[in-house]
């Protein structure tokens, strides 16, 4: 067909009887997974009004496998044949159509324009062209005259392979996610439904092991390796290749540092991808160089990172441009974005963590990161005290929870950089712990910044002090809590701090009243509630005013308890403290 194609300039009426498979590299091992991704691209390829499919996503996430065979399975419906052309080694987008004529055969004699010449050549035909590793011409993706050979030739398609979207007419992006994880514990796997990325690792060490069987205790190592590799089909087939000199175990404490240990790939593989550090390089030096550094810079987040979080610690750039680039390292596979309840949020892969943290580091800008990113959830938590104060609502509760991550990292660097901010950071994540019953993990960090920090008198030491009081009584050391909590009212009376003595007082009176001291808790309930009155918090008040109640209810005087409740109900509504409501 394509012979026929060169000779008459022109395609002939017929269709070929075969369709054909041109330029098509044969693959050297079996396919794993990708059921999903397979099925969306053969839906995508059988509609008529889509004519471009850009696959994206990051180096090694399997995007040329997929296209290759997702084209296998299409062949019937391409009766005039597919082509694969490779455009990695193309360096100007101007050359996109002489490349495909070259993958087809075409010579280069004809003084036409090769995009004339290749619509000429295509014409009316049913073709699918493979075009692979688009991302170093995306920019000047126009260039390539996709969307005019589209208009010229009805019956034509391409399947793009890009990191980065092409931003053309027509474009439909299919984003390539990592390879499906364990669903559940690894060790309860049964042959039915072990991951595709467990599959995929067995089906390579298999090539260095012949003789290895699958067992629950080696599938509940596999899919720990494959957690720690994020699910890359490359870094999982570089992991396996480990196992030809490595045992399980080994590979798996190996890998607490990914990308020395992920190298070694097919002598037959582009450089880019014979390790996961040139495969992830190979993306980043398509940036530009203050998109570069940003991606560096946010290696420092962990677990997620909010728009605004991002904008924060960009150096002396205006927003507009801050959020361009962010948009850059979407499209560059490089960050992922996913929705939550507050808005969008970017996830970093932890093997493109470790190459930018790495980049960050010979920077010299690693601490003017950290210390930007810690400033940032210091005033996050200074915005969110008040309201864990006043409502400690679910949504409010769930958004701390995103940026739980980020507050350890950032707890933890300024521990050692930081005490001072440290420790205002913990007192006002306390109601967070607190709320959550994340008790242990509470008292631990306020003891450290505790610690760390000069014993004089201060709001936040003072905050601090009741805060660890606090989430001792919730596990029954009230020794502990008293201790706490007395030198807490000791310091925020020599400080004339009314708002934290208010709440220490009361946190007083609940130890008393958990170990039925009733005359002590309703003694140290009134003086909560004289401050808190003349503090006009509404959201203590209505607090104090339902421990009064509880403790008149277990005095057995229910009138003072009803009539307390009461009090309290319509505070607790009007200030929006959902927990406090239902208590009441």
């Amino acid at each position: 067909l394509i012979n026929l194609i060169i000779q008459t300039g022109t395609a002939p009426v017929e269709t070929s009887a075969v369709p054909q498979l041109v330029g098509f590299p044969a693959p050297l091992t079996s396919f794993v997974g990708r059921a999903q991704e397979i099925e969306t691209l053969l839906q995508l390829l059988g509609r008529p009004g889509v004519r471009e499919i850009t696959l994206t996503g990051p180096g090694g996430i399997g995007k040329t496998r997929l296209a290759l065979q997702v084209a296998e399975q299409v062949v019937h419906e391409f009766p005039d044949g597919s082509c694969f052309v490779p455009l990695a080694s193309l360096q100007s987008a101007d050359g996109v159509a002489l490349a495909i004529l070259r993958a087809m055969g075409h010579p280069d004699a004809d003084p036409e324009p090769p995009v004339q010449r290749l619509a000429s050549a295509i014409g009316e035909r049913r073709m699918l062209i493979v075009l692979d590793n688009f991302e170093q011409l995306a920019r000047d993706a126009q260039r390539s005259h996709l969307a005019e050979l589209l208009q010229a030739c009805p019956g034509l398609k391409f399947l793009v392979t890009s990191r980065v979207h092409l931003r053309v007419s027509g474009e439909h992006v299919l984003p390539v996610p990592p390879l499906g994880m364990p669903a559940k514990a690894a060790a309860e796997m049964s042959p039915e439904t072990i991951s595709d990325a467990v599959q995929l690792f067995v089906s390579r060490l298999q090539a260095v092991q012949p003789g290895f069987v699958l067992t629950g205790e080696s599938a509940a190592l596999i899919a720990a390796i494959c957690q720690r590799v994020d699910g890359l089909p490359l870094a999982i087939e570089l992991a396996a290749a480990r196992g030809a000199v490595l045992s399980l175990p080994e590979l798996h404490d190996r890998l607490q540092r990914r990308l020395p240990l992920l190298r070694g790939g097919s002598r037959d593989q582009p450089e880019r991808l014979r390790t996961m550090h040139s495969a992830i390089a190979w993306s980043y030096d398509l940036l530009e160089p203050p998109t570069q550094d940003l991606l560096c810079r946010l290696s420092v987040f962990s677990g997620g990172i909010a728009i605004a979080a991002a904008e924060a610690i960009a150096p002396g750039a205006e927003p507009g441009d801050t959020l361009d680039a962010l948009g850059d390292l979407v499209i560059n596979s490089l960050l992922q974005r996913s929705e939550a309840a507050d808005g969008s949020r970017l996830l970093m892969l932890d093997t493109v963590r470790e190459f930018a943290q790495e980049r960050l580091h010979q920077s010299g800008h690693a601490a003017a990161a950290h210390q930007a990113h810690a400033m940032y959830f210091s005033r996050y938590m200074v915005e969110m005290d008040p309201l864990l104060w006043s409502s400690a609502s679910t949504s409010l509760l769930n958004s701390v929870a995103l940026e739980h991550d980020n507050l350890r990292a950032a707890l933890e660097w300024s521990l050692a950089h930081d005490p001072a901010l440290a420790l205002g950071m913990a007192q006002r994540v306390g109601a967070f712990w607190q709320k959550r019953t994340l008790w242990n993990e509470g008292r631990a960090w306020l003891t450290r910044v505790l610690a760390a920090t000069p014993a004089l008198p201060s709001t936040d030491r003072a905050i601090a002090l009741w805060r660890a009081g606090a989430l001792a009584a919730d596990q029954g050391d009230f020794a502990e809590a008293t201790m706490l909590m007395s030198e807490a009212l000791e310091m925020s009376r020599e400080l004339g701090d009314a708002p934290t003595t208010a709440r220490v007082l009361r946190g007083l009176g609940i130890v008393a009243s958990n170990q039925s001291d009733f005359p002590a808790a309703n003694d140290l309930f009134t003086q909560a509630l004289d401050h808190f009155q003349a503090t006009h918090d509404d959201a203590g008040i209505a607090r104090v005013l339902n421990d009064l109640g509880l403790v008149a209810e277990r005095q057995g005087d229910h009138a003072r308890a009803i009539a307390l409740q009461e009090e309290s109900l319509p505070l607790a509504r009007r200030v929006g403290d959902e927990w406090q409501v239902c208590i009441v």
